[in-house]
């Protein structure tokens, strides 16, 4: 019961943040770093400019859809699945990601269990 004010306020937060994601990638950070950075796991050229903008439209899918809350448990689970092969991906070619500061790879920890628990509250 003391969970049922918390519900719907850890789906919108879950949800911000991957629309904020999309909004970031796409018009707020140097397209050029982001290039960068996308090089560095092996795609160059218009390849890495359709998967850094496909990247971020799914990451804008998966937050709209989230906090229109249409099928949670199962964008809950696709956004589980996306960020386990973004770290993955960042991993192998960005491997100095997991000791920065700020913990861009890391936060993936906690994130995926907020993530899990907010699916196991909207079964």
């Amino acid at each position: 019961a003391r969970l049922t004010l918390l519900r719907p306020l850890l789906r919108h937060s879950i949800a911000a943040l991957w629309l904020w994601t999309c909004v970031a990638s796409l018009f707020l950070w140097p397209i050029a770093d982001s290039l960068a950075l996308v090089d560095r796991v092996g795609l160059t050229g218009v390849l890495a400019v359709a998967a850094l903008v496909s990247a971020a439209l799914w990451d804008g899918v998966l937050g709209l859809a989230l906090a229109v809350r249409w099928r949670p448990v199962l964008i809950g689970g696709l956004m589980v699945a996306t960020m386990a092969v973004f770290t993955a991906l960042i991993s192998i070619g960005l491997p100095e990601y997991w000791l920065h500061p700020f913990g861009p790879v890391s936060k993936n920890i906690p994130l995926t269990v907020a993530i899990l628990m907010m699916m196991a509250l909207e079964r």
